[in-house]
């Protein structure tokens, strides 16, 4: 976006603050989830229809139940260790499809089973893959449990929070100076996310986040960078370093205009989103892995700079 098309016959400077602020108060009206209009390499027509589509069954839903409420509570608390029930135990709760009231037991959380974790996130409301906002009961996210599984598969690439009913859960006594899990260790979380270069370097790599005015001037007049708004929790992570968990450049799908997804967006390890974005529509529970384009981001090694270790 230059200066010409931010201030038309007016300064430059004065008229691209202008722009930029109107774009910051576009982001935080348009209550949208990132992956409402991911970056797929579909024509563009089709991406409008979609996202016509998406509204008009949002607000028939609405109009005819009402906005979502709030699932019951788990009985488990943030940062309360738990263990993974046997596989025996929890496929003794599930159906034919593999489900509890409707939630899957997804293949990568078989690896969990017997492990002990940490409560990260009470799951009461959340985003289906449909995008149609649900109540969910008795449920958590567990720190470090994600859609990769142990051998390195990357699931569908959005490193995306599995989500634990209280049926497959037990509570643990705290750890002791010498205890161990049956595997070696309490809390063993899965390691980080599998690799997978990007032409920045390797996962893993530590990166910084460009400042906001930065971050706005990429955006085009709707406040989207390929069909992917950043969001004000975004902006606010501003001049902070992380670490890469890898390029986002793997999807799933049957579908053929669904198979292709542009190289230059990332996923950060420890970044998720915690569901401000949806405003007035939210929150969302789900703690998605938030997406990053390459020019939202400052890679110190491609400068000469060192990474730290």
């Amino acid at each position: 976006m230059s200066d010409a098309q931010l201030a038309p016959g007016g300064a430059p400077e004065a008229g691209r603050a202008r722009t930029l602020a109107q774009l910051a108060g576009l982001l935080d009206r348009a209550e949208r989830c990132q992956y409402e209009e991911s970056p797929l390499k579909r024509p563009m027509p089709l991406r409008w229809l979609r996202a016509a589509r998406i509204w008009a069954r949002r607000t028939r839903v609405e109009a005819r139940e009402g906005r979502a409420g709030f699932g019951p509570p788990s009985r488990f608390e943030v940062g309360e260790l738990v263990r993974v029930r046997d596989e025996a135990a929890v496929r003794a709760t599930l159906d034919a499809q593999e489900k509890l009231r409707g939630l899957i037991f997804m293949p990568s959380q078989w690896s969990t089973c017997g492990r002990t974790y940490t409560v990260q996130r009470v799951v009461r409301r959340m985003i289906d893959d449909s995008l149609r906002m649900r109540p969910i009961s008795r449920a958590v996210v567990l720190e470090g449990v994600t859609c990769d599984d142990r051998e390195g598969s990357p699931g569908c690439g959005a490193a995306c929070a599995m989500i634990f009913k209280d049926d497959w859960l037990e509570s643990v006594p705290a750890p002791g100076p010498s205890a161990a899990g049956e595997d070696g260790a309490i809390a063993a979380n899965p390691a980080h996310l599998s690799a997978g270069a990007g032409p920045h370097g390797d996962a893993h790599q530590l990166v910084r986040v460009r400042s906001s005015k930065e971050i706005l001037g990429t955006l085009e007049v709707d406040g989207r960078l390929g069909g992917i708004s950043p969001s004000r929790q975004m902006l606010e992570l501003e001049g902070q370093s992380f670490h890469v968990a890898r390029r986002r450049e793997y999807l799933q799908s049957e579908k053929p205009l669904e198979r292709a997804f542009p190289k230059e967006w990332y996923i950060l390890e420890g970044v998720r989103c915690d569901g401000r974005v949806l405003g007035s529509q939210g929150p969302c529970d789900r703690l998605c892995g938030l997406l990053w384009h390459e020019s939202w981001l400052e890679f110190p090694q491609a400068a000469g700079v060192p990474a730290a270790s």
